[in-house]
């Protein structure tokens, strides 16, 4: 693997990965399944036609909250693909036809903020405000990044055995996940049957020429990773920690100490996404810090390629988990 490009091929998964614009594709799915596909890996390309041909395949109008430019928006604004999207819409609300959706035309047409115990506070529930929630709390902090994850915590919270700090999406156990997943491979296989769609383009590398291409035997961590920029930043911290959102764990483990209250030359430890992230902080005014970090747009399969920086200048820390302390 040459390190530092933003073109990475996954051996576990049907195709290569290729990030453009801070945008993840893939051909088709994430480890070869619409069932363990990331929320957040899209198809290249899907047109306003393709999804309001499918929608219309199932039996429903694809008009108003249920019309393909309003999801093509809908996945630009929040990044989740709109095969998922379009699945959710379907099982939870028929495209706005039924329940809480039929009844409040104002309310989003994928169930979010229908609780079990109060159905009508989906009316409350834009389709943005549904989204940008369904990204930020159910992705990213809770870690519910495809329907396998989902229906399994679903079992979890069933047995009363769910991990701390976890939250379910739904509490059926039927099989809801694998239902959303048929929908998702059935609108897949309807585009690859009506017109397909083009590869996605390949970022210009260019600018990136200047990247090492090194091995540092005092750092073990993938150039570019945001653990590697902390090793490098901080090389008190050890190897071989595993990926970032293991790291309290690690260090804890190693004998240092962690907390909840930032100090300058800790290190910020999120762990509310499938990787993880972490930083250096490096400064503190009121409840706000600013850190040293890589990968800041990045993910586990591609590193940002601009290396370490001061990306976010001051900002409050929401969802950090907590910080390791030098020793």
């Amino acid at each position: 693997m040459i390190l530092g490009t933003s073109i990475t091929t996954n051996s576990s998964s049907e195709s290569a990965l290729k990030k453009v614009d801070g945008v993840t594709y893939v051909a088709h799915w994430t480890n070869d399944s619409a069932y363990t596909h990331h929320f957040l890996h899209q198809r290249y390309g899907i047109t306003i036609e393709q999804v309001e041909g499918f929608i219309r395949s199932q039996g429903y109008d694809p008009v108003g909250r249920a019309s393909g430019q309003a999801f093509l928006e809908a996945q630009e604004k929040s990044g989740i693909d709109v095969r998922v999207l379009v699945a959710f819409a379907q099982m939870e609300s028929a495209y706005g036809t039924a329940g809480v959706a039929k009844q409040f035309p104002e309310a989003n047409i994928w169930g979010y903020g229908c609780f079990d115990s109060d159905p009508n506070q989906g009316r409350d529930w834009g389709p943005e405000r549904a989204f940008k929630n369904f990204r930020e709390y159910q992705i990213e902090k809770l870690g519910n990044y495809n329907l396998e994850i989902m229906d399994e915590r679903a079992n979890q919270y069933a047995l009363g055995v769910l991990p701390a700090g976890k939250g379910v999406y739904y509490t059926d156990t039927s099989g809801t996940g694998k239902a959303r997943a048929s929908v998702m491979e059935a609108f897949d296989k309807y585009i690859d049957e009506h017109g397909g769609t083009p590869e996605a383009p390949t970022p210009d590398l260019s600018n990136i020429s200047h990247l090492p291409i090194t091995y540092d035997p005092n750092n073990t961590y993938p150039w570019g990773q945001c653990t590697w920029g902390v090793k490098t930043l901080a090389p008190w911290v050890g190897n071989y920690w595993g990926n970032a959102g293991q790291w309290l764990y690690s260090a804890q483990s190693a004998g240092f100490s962690t907390g909840s209250t930032p100090r300058v030359g800790a290190v910020a430890v999120w762990n509310n996404t499938y990787w993880g992230h972490v930083a250096v902080v490096t400064a503190i005014n009121g409840n706000q810090i600013q850190v040293m970090e890589a990968n800041y747009a990045g993910d586990g399969y591609n590193a940002d390629p601009r290396g370490i920086g001061n990306y976010r200048g001051w900002f409050v820390p929401t969802g950090v988990t907590g910080y390791i302390y030098p020793k």
